[in-house]
């Protein structure tokens, strides 16, 4: 059984952890130089997108079936180690992302960030659609957050999760939704997180003038999507989340 990161940027750290664990191998995959920690085995790779080794597991790591990703920045937790038991019984164990709920509030995260622009969301929700997925919450009612990730022998998943990824090549939660319907896994997902969390890297697609052109179309979102058959309501945690002005939120609600 495995643990491990992917190194590809200069000022990612190599993860710490509150405790070590003897049941794991701790692999840290890096294609820039990185601070050496106990207990890691470092791999060099060749230069190649973070997400390539995260999605596309199954071409790198194919002996080792069972294995969890853990984000550079974090810091492992008693809890990730304590729930590992629990992992055993699903194909794939994450956290809840306790601000989005379904497929659609990522969509709007994607828009408030922003990672993509109005009209490339829409044309992403119809392509969606078209492929017969269900615009509604996903039955865990939560949203997926990906910087912790156990995974056991679902090489059909990481595929399909790939194949949706190379849509955008930003972020992954969309894609993930994706393939968590169309493969039809059995997930955990846990309230409390997995890892801590020092510090967060900037995010490389801010733009604030697209966010504002974003945020400014949001009043139409819904009736956009009325036309697609789409029913959806904000949720405000999640507009909360990104400090958005309750001003803005009482318009759109």
């Amino acid at each position: 059984m495995i643990i491990y990161t992917v190194i590809t940027k200069e000022d990612c750290p190599v993860p710490d952890q509150q405790v070590v664990d003897s049941r794991f191998k701790y692999i840290c995959l890096h294609s820039v130089d990185v601070e050496k920690k106990y207990p890691w085995t470092y791999i060099k790779i060749k230069e190649e997108k973070n997400a390539y080794y995260t999605y596309n597991k199954y071409k790198i790591l194919s002996p080792f079936k069972k294995s969890i990703l853990i984000d550079g920045k974090n810091v492992l937790t008693k809890h990730l180690y304590d729930s590992y038991e629990k992992f055993l019984q699903y194909d794939i164990a994450l956290n809840d992302e306790g601000n989005r709920f379904s497929f659609l509030d990522e969509i709007v995260d994607w828009l408030v960030m922003p990672v993509i622009s109005y009209e490339e969301a829409l044309n992403y929700i119809i392509d969606v659609k078209n492929m017969g997925y269900p615009f509604h919450d996903v039955p865990e009612g939560r949203g997926y957050l990906t910087s912790v990730l156990y995974r056991d022998n679902v090489d059909d998943f990481n595929r399909t999760w790939w194949t949706h990824w190379l849509k955008f090549e930003k972020r992954n939660q969309l894609s993930f939704y994706l393939a968590s319907y169309f493969e039809n896994k059995k997930i955990y997902l846990d309230p409390i997180n997995f890892v801590r969390t020092p510090r967060h890297q900037p995010y490389p697609w801010t733009n604030m003038r697209l966010q504002h052109e974003n945020i400014g179309k949001l009043k139409n979102f819904k009736h956009d999507l009325l036309k697609l058959g789409i029913e959806y309501e904000f949720k405000e945690i999640a507009l909360h989340f990104r400090n958005i002005p309750i001003q803005l939120i009482e318009k759109i609600s």
